[in-house]
C-alpha cells in the first residue's frame, strides 16, 4: 500500500515523532523509553535528564534510535516486561 505523499498542509513528522510513534507502536510510553535508556546507559544522566518529552531529544540522537528500532523494540519489551513482574 503506497504511503501518501507529503505536502505543505502535511508536514513530514520529525525524527523525534516517528520515534515517539515507533515507542507506541511497541506499548510503551516516553518513561518506557527513559527507563531504557538509563538500563542499557545508552544515554549520559546529564544529558537524558533533563528530557521531559520524544522532542526533548535531540535530532541526532532521534536518528541513532531509529536505526537501532530492533533494539528498542526488544528494549521496550524487556522494560514492559519487567514492569509486569514489579
Amino acid at each position: 500500500m503506497a504511503q501518501p505523499e507529503t505536502t505543505a498542509d502535511q508536514p513530514k513528522p520529525t525524527l523525534q515523532d516517528q520515534l515517539a510513534e515507533h515507542v507506541t507502536n511497541c506499548g510503551g510510553t516516553f518513561a518506557d523509553f527513559v527507563t531504557l535508556c538509563r538500563n542499557q546507559n545508552w544515554v549520559k544522566p546529564e544529558i537524558l535528564d533533563p528530557w521531559t518529552s520524544f522532542a526533548d531529544i535531540p535530532e541526532a540522537l532521534a536518528k541513532k534510535f531509529l536505526g537501532a528500532k530492533r533494539g528498542v523494540e526488544n528494549g521496550i519489551k524487556s522494560v514492559l516486561e519487567s514492569k509486569a513482574k514489579a
